[in-house]
């Protein structure tokens, strides 16, 4: 799962520049640029437009950063989901009582 690589593409168009990427999400700026050359290999397109003074977001990266965020926010809710879970009392508890009632009068 490129999960990682797929939260590093979101930061990226929203934040607009490789370092500032890289600042937000603690990570060096190369493996920015890693996580971006694995999705264009994978999705086989390039995913931004770059140049020296402007960095723009290509129509089939639109695409992908519409599903993308869709994809995290479901990946994100799954894995609380699952820890909700397992922090969650299982199984059954039985109580038992009993008493006298003229034993205390």
């Amino acid at each position: 799962m490129y999960y990682d690589a797929l939260k590093t593409f979101v930061t990226l168009v929203e934040v607009k520049n490789f370092t500032k990427t890289a600042e937000v999400l603690l990570m060096s700026q190369p493996s920015v640029s890693l996580h971006i050359k694995k999705l264009e290999e994978e999705f086989q397109t390039k995913l931004f437009l770059r140049s020296p003074k402007f960095l723009k977001v290509t129509l089939t990266g639109e695409i992908l950063y519409d599903r993308a965020k869709q994809m995290i926010t479901i990946y994100e809710q799954t894995r609380q989901d699952i820890q909700e879970h397992d922090r969650s009392i299982k199984g059954e508890l039985k109580i038992g009582a009993s008493f006298t009632i003229g034993e205390y009068i």
